[in-house]
Parts: C-alpha cells; structure tokens; sequence
C-alpha cells in the first residue's frame, strides 16, 4: 500500500499537481494549454481545421494558438498567479463564441480572456 501512495504521489509531482491529482494549479502553462485545447475544439466545431481553412490540421492549430496563448499570458506575468475563475470564464466564453461572428469573437479575446484577468491571481 505505501508503495502505491509514494508512486502516486510522484505522479502528482511529475504532472506538476495538475488537478487530476486533487489539487488546482495556477500554472501559466496548465492555463494555456487547457486555453489552446478549447481553442482548437473550437475551430474543429466551427469547420476551420481542414485543407484551405485557417489551420490545416489539429496540430498546426495546436501548435500556432499556443504561441497566441503563450503572448496573450506571458508566463512572466502569469505563471503561478492564474485566477482559476477567471480562467473558467475564459474557457467557456471561448467554448460560446458564435462561429463567424468577428464581434464575439473580439469579446472573448479582449473582455473574458485578457491577461489583465486571467493572470490577476497572487502567487503563492
């Protein structure tokens, strides 16, 4: 049994106590790619992952909307200071965001996902 808990445990620390572990990050990291997946997701639903359309594929959305992530919440101001529920408001306005309608759109990156609320958390 204590074997199972000590390798628990450093699966908890190898994942940098991610939530699945039972706790909450505040890690810059963590937020941007839960913000990159619900990104992609995003442009998959609204048929903008294909041959032609902003991204050829799930990868190449991955990997450019990261680097969005990664400036729009620079980890030298965010990291370890994510305000988790903002982060939530974040996440699902993107997940609400009408396909086409450039206004929402403008709204969910400027008004629900800046780093001005996002990254407003202290540090531990």
């Amino acid at each position: 049994m204590r074997h199972r808990s000590l390798s628990s445990s450093l699966v908890c620390l190898v994942l940098g106590l991610f939530a699945a572990c039972g706790g909450v990050t505040n890690s810059q990291v963590v937020a941007r790619d839960r913000a990159t997946a619900a990104s992609c997701d995003w442009y998959q639903t609204c048929g903008e992952i294909a041959a032609g359309k902003t991204y050829e594929t799930r990868e190449s959305c991955d990997t450019q909307v990261r680097a969005h992530w990664d400036q729009t919440w620079p980890l030298s101001q965010c990291d370890s200071r994510i305000n988790q529920s903002q982060l939530s408001i974040c996440l699902d306005a993107i997940h609400a965001t009408q396909c086409g309608n450039v206004l929402d759109i403008l709204a969910t990156l400027g008004v629900k996902c800046p780093a001005s609320t996002v990254c407003s958390g202290s540090s531990p």
